[in-house]
């Protein structure tokens, strides 16, 4: 015959509260979770000897009695019932009494239950787990449950199943992952983003234009509008690579790349990602195809007058990437750049200049008039085709109609002399020279001529630093060194442009929160910066001859090197 048992358990007020934070405020009728019943379920066989392991049944939160509850044993044949209660709602301070009545005979021996690794706990160790590994993480659970005799303690115990810290690793680092096959993947990752990304005019979501073969998407969101809006005032230059090793390969296509264009804020010290696009094809025809969707994302969300393409676009020296800016940006390609960039320096700048502008505005009429006829994609004319596959091979009729390199050859035949000095010259480099010979028909690409011409007062040395450093903290910070698939890679990325807005963008009463507070908080540290310098900048840092000034202008017109 079965017996009837009362007890009490007793709950200092400061962990019931721990245990009140976690119930879910959106239930129609509040209940306690189950980091609450294994709790009681731990507290009873030690104050009373029960054997028992809970399980709730129910539980609800009342007027009458301030909290009812019924739970059984997890043992399939224990026929113990547990009906608990808490009669009135608890003082401040003051333990939490919960009366509990046992009905039934418990036959088995004590149950023992593996401890349970959740929530803040959870997260805690995967980054544990990620940042020290596995191994480390599992030797050092092992010596401290011993030391401090916790290997038995349900809440105390550290983890030190080998299966469940694989679990937990994995599960953190495919937070962002919502499928395993790729496309499934990208696409669910595009509706999310619609749901929960800031919304522009014409600018929804953050993924834009999946394509399956070549598999391609592009990264791109109105935040990234309002931060070109702010950097294109103080710095309008783009940095351009490509890097692979990011998305893990596509089966039967080519390795996917990514392709970053990048922006850096002087003012903020910060570099932020503008436009990405990851694509298994990887020539100019594909790359001017998302650069052209880059211009009509501007176009159609920047309001006219406050759309300002960079002065300055840098990259490393790749035909595809030169072409693509050339026919996308500046709308011609790299044979009339070269012949206008002459001309620029032949005349005079301004009948130049204004030359340049009206070809470019003309060209560019021309593609609105085809626009407004319904030929939306000017990717599918033939005349920005043309020239694109495999364009290494036209370095020859580029070079032959380059200006430069007929000018230059006449220059330099001028020049040869013979040298019958025998005191050996240690700066005498006739094969870097030659190297640099063979590139003097680009030189507006590879040299600071044409970024001198601006009213800005740009840099002539710019290097690609600024995306190099941006791939390095993506791939060894961000990814882990680890190939990911678009979705994971697209939240990362996301988090990322998010956190800038937040931290340096995010306008408030029309003024960027971008200054430090003026009163420090006790709990914050404070360094100061040694305004000492450790060395002097290195001669490539030093400032340039101003060579816009008239007296040099007279100077460079009386040697007659464009004549």
């Amino acid at each position: 015959m079965s017996s009837t048992r009362s007890f009490v358990i007793s709950f200092p007020y400061t962990e019931w509260l721990e245990h009140l934070s976690s119930i879910k405020e959106n239930l129609v009728r509040k209940r306690l979770l189950v980091d609450f019943h294994d709790n009681l379920s731990y507290k009873l066989p030690n104050t009373y000897n029960i054997k028992c392991w809970l399980v709730n049944t129910y539980n609800w939160f009342n007027n009458k009695l301030f909290w009812t509850a019924k739970y059984k044993c997890k043992h399939d044949e224990c026929n113990g019932i547990f009906t608990c209660f808490i009669k009135k709602e608890p003082n401040v301070n003051e333990d939490v009494l919960v009366f509990v009545q046992f009905n039934g005979d418990c036959i088995h021996e004590k149950i023992g239950k593996i401890p349970r690794c959740s929530g803040v706990k959870r997260d805690n160790l995967a980054i544990k787990l990620i940042a020290d590994g596995i191994s480390n993480v599992l030797d050092e659970n092992v010596v401290y449950n011993y030391e401090n005799s916790y290997s038995e303690d349900f809440f105390k115990a550290r983890e030190t199943n080998l299966n469940v810290l694989k679990i937990i690793k994995s599960e953190k680092k495919k937070q962002f992952r919502l499928n395993s096959d790729y496309l499934t993947d990208i696409k669910a990752s595009l509706n999310l983003f619609r749901k929960i990304c800031l919304a522009g005019k014409q600018l929804t979501g953050y993924v834009q234009e999946i394509t399956e073969y070549p598999f391609g998407f592009i990264l791109f969101n109105d935040i990234q509008v309002k931060f070109w809006l702010k950097i294109q005032r103080v710095n309008p230059v783009w940095y351009l690579d490509a890097t692979g090793c990011v998305i893990r390969d596509i089966p039967n296509q080519q390795k996917p790349f990514l392709f970053s264009l990048v922006m850096h804020d002087p003012q903020t010290e910060t570099i932020i990602p503008f436009f990405d696009f990851v694509s298994t094809s990887h020539n100019s025809m594909t790359i001017s195809k998302y650069f052209f969707s880059l211009k009509k994302y501007l176009e159609i969300n920047i309001p006219n007058g406050f759309l300002q393409f960079p002065k300055v676009i840098i990259m490393d020296f790749s035909w595809a990437f030169i072409n693509s800016c050339l026919e996308t940006f500046n709308l011609c390609s790299i044979s009339q750049y070269l012949s206008w960039s002459f001309e620029y320096f032949n005349n005079d700048v301004k009948e130049a200049y204004n030359r340049l502008e009206k070809a470019v505005m003309s060209r560019k009429l021309i593609i609105d008039e085809i626009e407004k006829e319904g030929h939306n994609d000017f990717l599918n004319t033939e005349k920005i085709l043309n020239e694109k596959d495999n364009f290494e091979h036209s370095g020859t009729p580029v070079r032959q109609l380059s200006p430069f390199d007929s000018y230059f050859k006449v220059l330099l035949s001028n020049l040869s002399y013979k040298e019958d000095s025998k005191e050996l010259n240690a700066n005498y480099q006739p094969e870097l020279f030659s190297i640099i010979e063979t590139y003097l028909y680009l030189m507006p690409l590879w040299t600071g001529v044409m970024i001198h011409c601006e009213e800005l007062n740009f840099v002539t040395r710019l290097s690609n630093n600024q995306v190099e450093n941006w791939f390095n903290h993506l791939k060894n910070n961000m990814l882990k060194e680890e190939k990911v698939m678009p979705s994971e890679f697209a939240g990362l990325v996301y988090q990322r442009i998010l956190a800038k807005y937040i931290l340096y963008y995010k306008e408030k009463s029309s003024e960027l929160i971008n200054q430090k507070s003026t009163t420090a908080s006790i709990y914050e540290e404070e360094w100061s910066k040694d305004n000492k310098k450790k060395r002097q900048k290195g001669y490539y840092f030093k400032e340039t001859v101003d060579f816009g000034s008239q007296k040099t202008a007279n100077y460079l017109k009386s040697k007659n090197f464009f004549n």
